[in-house]
């Protein structure tokens, strides 16, 4: 990453007392702060995809990732996008969702992040699954737990938003027959909690900070 950004020196990341990331964060200027959190995230995350996921991962694909997310977010910070036009200025939130999964071993794990209408977080999570049949299935408890979520940190109307096309028909259209219909569902449950609510197809490349939590 230090050849495509300034961070701190090496020695400010040792630990040296309980107030050691404040002093860290202290020191750095705002833009370091903020690639200094976003590096100790992608570490924790690399820490646990291969504790309970997929095993080594390529440092390469790993400063890839984060170059990415750094772009993404500072689109986000630039441009304030959260939900545009008319729902904008309704107070809509939106929810980013996203699985990944892992089919040597059937683990895999969710990715959740909530924006309220001028870009602002509102909550983000992740969780391991450690019994999952397929990538649909792992996309379609990433729903359950966006919904699970917005009942309870996001007042007002939501948008959910999921690239997995699949997904987001089923929830349109009803649950079917399939191995997830159950899963499509619960969600559809959820959603009467909501005030008001709708689901959204949208592209990878919108949906990257949900795809790196998973």
């Amino acid at each position: 990453m230090r050849e495509h950004c300034l961070l701190p020196d090496e020695e400010q990341f040792v630990y040296s007392g309980p107030n050691w990331f404040l002093l860290l964060l202290d020191r750095c200027s705002p833009i370091q702060r903020d690639l200094v959190k976003l590096v100790l995230w992608r570490a924790w995350t690399t820490h646990n995809n291969i504790t309970h996921q997929s095993g080594q991962m390529n440092i390469g694909d790993g400063v890839q990732a984060l170059l990415s997310m750094r772009s993404s977010l500072e689109q986000i910070v630039g441009e304030h996008r959260g939900v545009k036009g008319e729902e904008k200025q309704h107070g809509w939130s939106k929810i980013n969702v996203d699985g990944s999964f892992v089919e040597a071993t059937g683990e895999a794990g969710v990715g959740v992040i909530a924006r309220d209408s001028v870009g602002q977080v509102i909550f983000s999570g992740w969780r391991v699954l450690f019994n999952c049949s397929d990538e649909v299935e792992a996309e379609a408890r990433a729903c359950v737990e966006g919904i699970r979520l917005a009942t309870e940190w996001a007042p007002g109307p939501v948008i959910i938003e999921s690239d997995c096309a699949r997904l987001v028909r089923l929830i349109q259209d009803g649950p079917d027959r399939s191995e997830i219909g159950f899963i499509v569902s619960e969600a559809l449950e959820l959603t009467q909690i909501l005030l008001e609510w709708k689901v959204s197809l949208v592209g990878r490349d919108c949906n990257i900070v949900a795809h790196e939590l998973a």
